[in-house]
């Protein structure tokens, strides 16, 4: 079941919980709802950081950020939209884009 926000046409489903840390783990980002290691054992092992999915009708939206297990350097966060990966500059470059087709539309 998806909570409805604002006008109904965009959803986001319930909260799920975090996986458990344990004491020696960074802290997750403080929107994400689910992390998973990926290539462990391996010196290029990583950790990716996932916010609640999103929908405005079938399109999803996710915010995604992956950390290096080796050093915790952070990769920049990006925008999933539709599993399409944007960084933060086009996905607000896309937003404006949307807002100036809806004015000229006269919505």
């Amino acid at each position: 079941m998806r909570e409805v926000i604002g006008s109904g046409r965009c959803t986001v489903p319930p909260a799920t919980l975090r996986e458990t840390q344990t004491a020696s783990d960074t802290p997750c980002p403080s929107w994400c709802l689910r992390h998973e290691d990926a290539d462990i054992g391996r010196p290029d092992a990583f950790r990716v950081h996932r916010g609640a999915i999103r929908f405005c009708g079938d399109i999803s939206v996710q915010l995604e950020r992956t950390q290096q297990l080796s050093d915790g350097a952070w990769e920049p966060a990006v925008v999933l939209l539709d599993g399409r990966d944007l960084d933060l500059r086009v996905a607000r470059a896309l937003s404006s884009t949307l807002a100036q087709v809806l004015d000229e539309a006269g919505q």
